[in-house]
């Protein structure tokens, strides 16, 4: 299946992109609009919502341009929207490095700690539910490349990312799956990759990026019925990532919840806590099994490290649940 129509963002790029693209347009048998920057505008979701604005047809598919797809992506995705509440439909990816080495045949390396059996298989299910038992405690969309768009969907839910530099793509899913269902193909119809460098690399180890992150969960929480588990795994989630950056990346920083850039995310993580009623379980079982699984996927953590990483976790949650 061939697109209706390309449109090439080029974002103030000096790499000579620009240049190869016009040469695509002159001899391309398929309408190939391009729209340049003169400088780099800094932030992604600019970029899409100007290609969006642009297209014309029903489903749109930002394609970038590190990344690669099985020719027959568009034919095997699209099919999904046959069904009319379909909203998003993705497929799995390949993880791979700057020459094209696969470093993942799947990314279920980064799901199966949610489930070892949702991802298996394609599926298709209601936004609300989706949200609930995977967004709201990670990302489990790997990368927007693996992803076609319903365009008015996508188009209405651009402002949930408005003035976002990290995390953009994960609030836009989620304001998506407001709007209708998710489809899912297990095939690795995909291949993303992930340079050193990249914005998506820059926003873990970033304070602005924990903030964001959190803003989209507390989004999550107040518009979603999330159970205590979900948040707790959420919340979890947030914290590991935290720490195994400021240990992985090199850069003394405080803990999380002495973090004075993230004092007020997490006096309002407390807030949210308390307006619940959500206090720190005293069985901690299902929530440690968690962040060890994790922990057990880290290149960065010897063997001898898990449990006293997964220990600290725990306390900086324990720490969150304490009104001040």
């Amino acid at each position: 299946m061939r697109p209706d129509e390309i449109i090439f963002l080029d974002d103030g790029s000096s790499d000579g992109s620009l240049g190869i693209a016009r040469a695509w347009q002159a001899r391309s048998p398929i309408r190939f609009a391009i729209a340049a920057n003169a400088t780099n505008s800094g932030s992604p979701i600019k970029q899409w919502a100007k290609g969006i604005k642009s297209a014309a047809g029903d489903l749109v598919w930002i394609a970038e341009s590190d990344d690669s797809s099985c020719p027959r992506f568009l034919e095997r995705m699209a099919a999904a929207f046959i069904d009319p509440d379909i909203a998003v439909a993705y497929c799995d990816s390949e993880a791979i490095g700057t020459e094209g080495e696969i470093f993942s045949s799947s990314y279920r390396f980064y799901t199966d700690l949610l489930s070892e059996t949702k991802w298996l298989a394609g599926y298709v299910e209601t936004g609300p539910r989706e949200i609930a038992e995977a967004l709201a405690i990670k990302n489990t969309i790997s990368n927007v490349s693996a992803v076609p768009f319903r365009r008015d969907a996508l188009n209405e839910s651009l402002s949930a990312a408005e003035n976002f530099r990290y995390c953009g793509d994960w609030a836009i899913y989620v304001a998506c799956l407001r709007k209708g269902r998710i489809a899912f193909c297990p095939r690795a119809l995909n291949k993303h990759r992930r340079p050193p460098g990249s914005l998506t690399q820059e926003g873990e180890r970033d304070a602005q990026g924990v903030r964001k992150a959190i803003a989209i969960k507390l989004a999550i929480f107040a518009g979603v019925p999330c159970d205590a588990r979900v948040i707790w795994l959420s919340l979890a989630q947030t914290v590991f990532e935290y720490e195994i950056r400021s240990k992985s990346g090199g850069c003394e920083r405080p803990a999380f919840t002495t973090n004075k850039e993230l004092a007020d995310c997490v006096e309002k993580l407390r807030c949210f806590l308390g307006g619940q009623g959500h206090q720190f379980p005293q069985d901690t079982s299902e929530i440690a099994a968690y962040p060890r699984g994790v922990a057990a996927q880290s290149a960065s953590l010897r063997a001898t490290d898990h449990q006293g990483f997964v220990n600290s976790v725990l306390q900086e949650l324990k720490t969150i649940a304490i009104r001040g």
